[in-house]
This record gives C-alpha cells, sequence and structure tokens, in this order.
C-alpha cells in the first residue's frame, strides 16, 4: 500500500503531469464560474426587466390617473352656470374669472382658451390678443372633440404661439340646457412639464423613461431632448407592435447610439387614450448591476484553485 501511495505521489510530482493537473483544474473552475457568472447574468435580467415592466406599468397607471383628474376638473368648470351664461354670451371678462380660477387649480396648466362651435377662439388667459378671432377648426384637439362631442386629450403638437414648442390639448366641450354644444374649453399643457411629473416618480437609475402618443410621437423623454422643440417618432415604436403580436411587453433592440448594443425597452399603454410609456435601459447596465455576484464567483473559484495548487505542491 505504501508504495502504491508513492506511486502516485512520485507521479504527480513530475512536471509535466503536475503542469497538466493544474492546467485541468484551472480549465475546469473557468468553466465552472463562467456557467455561474451566465446563470447569475440570465436570473438577474429577468429580474430587472420584470421591475422594469412594473415600473412601466405604474408610471401608466399615474399619468393616466393625473390626465383623468385634469379632465374631470375642466368638466366641473364646463357644468358651472356662470360660465355656462359667460360662454353663451362671449362675455370675455366674466369668462376670465373662471379661466383664472381654473389655471390657478394645477400649476400644470398653460394656456386656456374658449372657442365658440365652430372652433373660433374669444378668450384665452393669459391673455393671447394676436390669437383672437383665430379659428383653429384644422387643429388636430378641435378634430377630436367634435367628432364625438366629448372631452379629448390630442396628440402632440406645435404651440401656435410663444415658444412654439411641443404641447398637448385637452379639450371639453360646452353643452346648454338643451344639450347643444356652444364652445370648447381647451387646455393647453407644455410637455416640458410632463418632466416635473415625471420626475416626482422613483425609477432605477439605469433606466430611462420616454412617452409616446398614438401616432407614436415623443411626447416626454428623459433620454431624447430634441422632443421638445419638434414632433419626432419615438425609434423603436414598430419594435413595440411587433412585441405587442407576440404578447410580450419587454423587447430587445439593436440601438444604434450604442454602437449597436442591445437596449431592453419594457412598455405599457397610458388608459386606453392610445399612449404608450417605455422604461428602457441598455444591456451594460444590467452587466454592471450583476458586477458584484461576478466578483464573488470569480474570488470564490480562485481561491478553490489556489488551494488546489497548494494542496498539490
Amino acid at each position: 500500500m505504501a508504495q502504491k501511495d508513492a506511486h502516485a505521489h512520485s507521479w504527480l510530482m513530475e512536471r509535466r503531469y503536475f503542469s497538466l493537473v493544474i492546467v485541468l483544474a484551472f480549465v475546469i473552475l473557468s468553466a465552472a464560474t463562467f456557467l455561474i457568472c451566465r446563470q447569475h447574468y440570465i436570473t438577474n435580467k429577468e429580474h430587472i426587466l420584470k421591475e422594469d415592466r412594473e415600473a412601466a406599468n405604474l408610471l401608466s397607471l399615474i399619468l393616466d390617473q393625473r390626465l383623468k383628474r385634469i379632465v374631470a376638473v375642466m368638466e366641473s368648470y364646463s357644468h358651472r352656470p356662470l360660465l355656462l351664461q359667460a360662454v353663451t354670451d362671449k362675455d370675455i371678462e366674466k369668462a376670465k374669472v373662471h379661466l383664472i380660477s381654473l389655471a390657478n387649480s394645477d400649476p400644470g396648466i398653460d394656456i386656456l382658451i374658449i372657442t365658440d362651435r365652430e372652433g373660433t377662439l374669444w378668450t384665452a388667459y393669459p391673455e393671447r390678443p394676436e390669437a383672437l378671432g383665430m379659428n383653429l377648426a384644422h387643429r388636430e384637439w378641435y378634430k377630436g372633440v367634435s367628432k364625438e362631442w366629448k372631452p379629448d386629450i390630442s396628440d402632440a403638437a406645435l404651440r401656435i404661439v410663444r415658444e412654439k414648442d411641443l404641447a398637448i390639448q385637452i379639450s371639453v366641450p360646452f353643452f346648454d340646457e338643451k344639450q347643444e354644444v356652444i364652445g370648447i374649453l381647451v387646455n393647453t399643457e407644455r410637455t416640458v412639464g410632463l418632466s416635473k411629473f415625471f420626475k416626482q416618480e422613483p425609477v432605477d437609475p439605469g433606466a430611462s423613461i420616454s412617452v409616446a402618443d398614438r401616432k407614436g410621437q415623443i411626447i416626454y423623454s428623459d433620454r431624447y431632448d430634441y422632443y421638445q422643440k419638434e414632433i419626432r417618432p419615438y425609434p423603436f415604436q414598430s419594435g413595440m407592435e411587433k412585441a405587442m403580436a407576440a404578447k410580450k411587453h419587454t423587447f430587445a433592440v439593436d440601438d444604434p447610439a450604442l454602437a449597436g448594443g442591445t437596449r431592453y425597452i419594457s412598455f405599457a399603454p397610458v388608459g386606453n387614450i392610445g399612449w404608450t410609456v417605455f422604461v428602457g435601459r441598455d444591456n451594460s447596465s444590467i452587466l454592471l448591476s450583476g458586477l458584484r455576484g461576478y466578483v464573488q464567483a470569480t474570488a470564490i473559484a480562485f481561491l478553490l484553485f489556489l488551494s488546489i495548487a497548494l494542496f498539490l505542491a
């Protein structure tokens, strides 16, 4: 027995076999470490993307509730008897009292206007003398609200006055006692105001938020700042359509801004108005989020390799 152990010890001590055992141990531990890190990455990615989907759903719900609240407040004003009388008489001064009150109720309101049934503007707050008498029936908000004479939230549009930046219009019709339309109350909200709204909502620092309207145009984004001055399409709208066809709520795309790197995008619809909230992140942020696990697995593998080498030595 002693001779057998001595023979095995002699075999291991030969340089070529000793080196072979060390290399074999290194390869096995390296492969095991790679598989462990890969599984950690897959598990971590699934967890993060699930959180992104939850964030998209939460943000869409909060945004939908905010828009519904604005519509509800505007509808309550449209039923005020004194305001209805002012609209019937086209009394600018009396109508302005209510517009000021409505504007003070919500800091997100930028401009309030009232038009007649045909879309001709006759009063506004803050005052817009250059726009008085202008017919706005060609505007999207008018086409939306006059379609069924119900409250309407428009897609992105360029404002016609002042900064002429991107905005949305929320429109509510006025009805008289006979339920005939006698005017339209329109609230214009600049999309830059949405940035304050979204900054109040906690989102993972590695994620970006974008909101697109029914046409796929960017209404808000913390990644694409050009949306504030021009109407631009959300670059990955087609990816969302393919994901919806596959009944998925997260899709992967090759992002040109990342030199072809992968970007994962989760999305959720905003109520029934046709808008969409996108929460995206690049693959590098997922890799970095799991860095601690990769380091731990590598350190353990190195210590095992070192222990084997010392044991053999």
